[in-house]
Order: structure tokens, then C-alpha cells, then sequence
């Protein structure tokens, strides 16, 4: 099933890519020029908060039928990316959160808590 999730993880890469970028730019929109992955047996959608860049990884009932969440910092946890602001240190992604519904047995282990 981890295997199953890691589809996800994979799916969002182009969407970190985007994000770290258009930050790095100061854009207002933290998602210009990504495309959405189309679905597929495992995951169901992706998709990309505009103002802070949340990613949510939205997987199908064989993968487990939950949400995980990938959440840029600036420098780290607890400064929130804010697009049109620059960051002024590196940006951080941490994986899920309290609201993720993706079962923690089947997250990767750096997305469980």
C-alpha cells in the first residue's frame, strides 16, 4: 500500500517545483504555469493551495482512500509561505498534518505523526 501512495508523492513533484519557483519570483499566484496531473487508479487528484502552496494529494480506495498534504515554510516550520512575498530564507516542505486522512499505516515515514 506505501508503495501505492508513493504514486502521489511522484505526481506532486512538478507542483513543488512550481511553487518553490513562482515563491522565489514573488508571484502572487503560487501556482502559474503547473498543470494538474491527470487522475489515475491510485490518486485522484492533486492540487495546490494559490496563496500558500499547500499541496493536497486527494488517493483512491486502493490506495488507501485519504489525504496527505505537503506544506511549504519559509526556513521552517511555523513561517508560512506567502505568495508575492519573497522568502528570504530556504523553503522547507513538511509532509501531512493533523487533518491528513490518509491512515497513518500506510504514509511514507516521513509523512506520519
Amino acid at each position: 500500500m506505501r508503495a501505492k501512495v508513493t504514486e502521489g508523492l511522484s505526481l506532486a513533484s512538478s507542483a513543488k517545483v512550481t511553487v518553490s519557483e513562482n515563491a522565489m519570483n514573488g508571484l502572487s499566484d503560487l501556482t502559474k504555469g503547473w498543470t494538474p496531473p491527470q487522475a489515475t487508479d491510485k490518486v485522484t487528484s492533486v492540487t495546490v493551495n494559490s496563496t500558500n502552496g499547500q499541496i493536497t494529494i486527494t488517493y483512491t480506495p486502493s490506495a488507501g482512500n485519504g489525504t496527505l498534504f505537503l506544506t511549504p515554510w519559509e526556513g521552517a516550520v511555523g513561517t508560512v509561505l506567502a505568495a508575492g512575498t519573497v522568502p528570504t530564507k530556504p523553503i522547507v516542505w513538511t509532509c501531512s498534518n493533523s487533518t491528513a486522512t490518509l491512515p497513518n499505516k500506510f504514509r511514507p515515514a516521513n509523512c506520519r505523526f
